[in-house]
This record gives structure tokens, sequence and C-alpha cells, in this order.
């Protein structure tokens, strides 16, 4: 058996535990883009619904684990595939997309947080990890009433490098759109993995544990290539999302909550997620917490302490009922 039949058995193994209590949807977006997502909602009584977004190169069901965890202390839970990721897609066009994923991207999940709402009649609360952390940066000046945002792995970008990028991809982007050069994921763990002395392997930047890590390696829907579309549009809209004028749609009555690892690189070893939590002070918000954890790396919901994560993240979501 080959290396690939053997990662997909694997991976076909995993996806078959995983799935016993979670009921896969899909969702029609305004321009008929059918959006896959996981539904755990077997809860006896509900006290509210908690809408994940998750990262770059992975997808929702990814989530069972700490989805569970949320369904057992009375919380529904949904996590989509977004545009060029996961079920959402084929394996020929996971990775790209035409035009502005990210604003599109962004327009889903105002639509899927409209469909929880009006479904369950219940408070919504938001959970953004890495990429879906910064998709979360512009969800808290969407407009809706959600009752608190999470934010995971995440960072302050800083404008003038996003728009350096920006310049930088213009040209290669009309030219090579949906082209996916496999050097990103090779040099995050080049520039990244040196950092952990010790450890071994691919990926280590992502968690301390190695069995996290090798489920992550495995799957053929985690560590995809992404397009220079992709690229370029979130380095586009990183430039933006900040800007004052977004900033001040910002319902200052929201509460936010950053969950980061001392030891992640995106969240700049702590000092870039302490940024953000400076900003969100700055422009008024009246509750923002900030969360940091010892040693811990990108991937807070699959680190070593990550039952610990889970109570923090309970605690913020209760409170704010």
């Amino acid at each position: 058996m080959s290396y690939m039949q053997t990662r997909r058995k694997r991976f076909c193994e995993i996806l078959i535990i995983m799935r016993y209590d979670m009921k896969e949807i899909k969702l029609k977006m305004k321009d008929g883009k059918e959006i896959v997502a996981s539904l755990w909602e077997k809860v006896a009584c509900p006290k509210g619904v908690v809408q994940i977004c998750h990262g770059m190169s992975e997808y929702g069901l990814r989530y069972t684990e700490f989805a569970r965890f949320l369904n057992s202390k009375g919380y529904i839970v949904l996590a989509d595939d977004h545009r060029a990721h996961g079920r959402t897609e084929t394996d020929k066009d996971r990775g790209r997309h035409k035009g502005n994923i990210f604003k599109k991207s962004l327009s889903d999940l105002v639509e899927i947080y409209n469909y929880l709402k009006n479904t369950y009649k219940l408070p919504v609360f938001f959970l953004g990890h890495s990429y879906g952390s910064f998709l979360g940066q512009g969800f808290l000046a969407s407009g809706t009433d959600v009752r608190a945002v999470a934010l995971l792995g995440t960072a302050y970008f800083n404008r003038a490098l996003a728009l350096a990028a920006t310049i930088a991809l213009s040209p290669i982007e009309l030219l090579f759109s949906r082209y996916r050069p496999s050097y990103v994921n090779k040099m995050s763990d080049l520039l990244f993995n040196g950092r952990y002395k010790g450890d071994t392997g691919k990926s280590q930047w992502l968690t301390r544990d190695k069995q996290k890590r090798q489920e992550f390696i495995d799957d053929p829907m985690c560590g995809i290539d992404m397009s220079i579309n992709f690229d370029y549009y979130l380095m586009r809209n990183m430039f933006s999302i900040n800007k004052k004028n977004n900033l001040d749609k910002i319902n200052k009555d929201t509460p936010i909550g950053i969950f980061c690892g001392t030891d992640d690189p995106i969240g700049g070893y702590g000092k870039k997620a302490k940024k953000l939590y400076e900003l969100y002070q700055k422009i008024g918000v009246k509750r923002v917490e900030m969360k940091l954890y010892e040693g811990g790396r990108h991937e807070v919901l699959s680190e070593t302490n990550r039952q610990a994560v889970y109570e923090d993240i309970l605690s913020f979501f209760n409170s704010a009922r």
C-alpha cells in the first residue's frame, strides 16, 4: 500500500469515528455557493450556539473534540468549511477561488450567523482560529449582534507590511491567480520549527502534541497549498481590516477574548496578540480579555493543555450570556 493510500485509509477511519454525533449540512449563500458545514446539535437544553471559523488549510470537522465538549456544556456548535477549503470544494478546486475570497468568506459568515440566530433563537457566540481569527476581526465590524467573539491564534497585522505584500503580489495575481505554490507551507516549517529545540518532525509550530500534529499531516484536506489569489486577497484585506472606519463599526459592548500561546509564531510569540488586545482597549471595547498560555504553540485547541483552554473559553462564553 502506497503512502497516499495509507494516509487516506487512516483519514477515513478517523472520519467514521468523528461523524457519529455530527450532522453534515449544506447552506446556500446569496451568490448561489453551497457551503458545507458540520453541525453538532444533540444538546438537551441548549443555552447558546457557537459558530466556529476554522483556519487556513484545514476545515470544520477538525473541531470535533472541542464541539463535543461544548455540547456537554449546553452549546450547539456549527463549523463551516470556508470557500476553497474542506468539503465545500472538490479536490481540484481546494485552495483555489476567483475574486475576493476574504470578503466573500466574511459575507458567508454573516449569512451563517443569521441562519443560526433565526433557526435556534438562542445567543450566538463566534470563535475564530488563525485565518479564521482574521475573518473574526472583520466579523466584529459586520453589524451583527453576536454575543461574544473569541479569537485564537490571532495577531495584530502590521498594515505597512500588508500593503507591501499586496503591492508585491498584485502583478503575480494578475498572471497566476489560480497557481498554488508549494513553498508557503515548506517555508512555514523552515522559518518556525527552529525555535523548538529537541522537537522533531513537520509542523512543530502547530502544537506540542505530536499525535495531533500527525493527524494534521495525515489528513488530505489539511496543509493544502493555497493559491496566489488567496494570499493576495488575504494581504489586501489585512491592510484594511483595522482602518479607523472599520474599527468604528465594532460594537464596543461586544466582549472580545484573545487566546494564544506564548510560543505561537503567528501571534508574534505573544507580542502581536498583545498588540491586538491593546488596540481593542484603545478604541473603547468595554470588555476585552487576553489569555496567553505559557509554551503553547499555534493551535491552542490541539495543545497538550487543551482541556484548560476549553474551560477558559467556556468560562468566557458563559460570562457573556
